[in-house]
């Protein structure tokens, strides 16, 4: 039924299976894997894309995050020097309050003086000794 000749052709007799489903199966995986290949190089293109439009928005944002933070400590510096200014203009005030209080006394005590004064005069007649 079978014939003892070797045919001459690529896959003949029992080998023809296995050969031609190797064949094309290697040739399939052949063509799936580098397939894959591309789209990994795609894909990590895609990534390497991707990371970079990331990482610039990350930069921009952290330039951002400076110009606040930057901006804040100048606030609190500007806030510190007023909260100096209002101390020592406080420290003046409190000053000058305690000069108009013993103006007041001398003021006191000189019309009290030019009162009795006035009033000796008054005793003595008017007449200045």
């Amino acid at each position: 039924f079978f014939s003892s000749r070797r045919r001459h052709t690529r896959c003949s007799g029992v080998s023809w299976a296995r050969r031609c489903v190797q064949e094309t199966g290697t040739w399939g995986l052949k063509q799936e894997n580098e397939v894959l290949r591309s789209k990994q190089t795609q894909g990590a293109e895609d990534k390497g894309k991707e990371f970079e439009k990331v990482k610039q928005e990350a930069e921009v944002r952290m330039a951002q995050a400076r110009q606040l933070y930057e901006l804040s400590q100048k606030s609190i510096n500007e806030k510190n020097e007023i909260m100096n200014e209002k101390a020592m203009l406080e420290s003046e005030v409190r000053f000058l309050k305690q000069q108009i209080e013993e103006n007041k006394k001398m003021y006191d005590t000189f019309i009290l003086a030019f009162q009795q004064q006035g009033m000796s005069h008054i005793r003595d007649g008017g007449n200045k000794s």
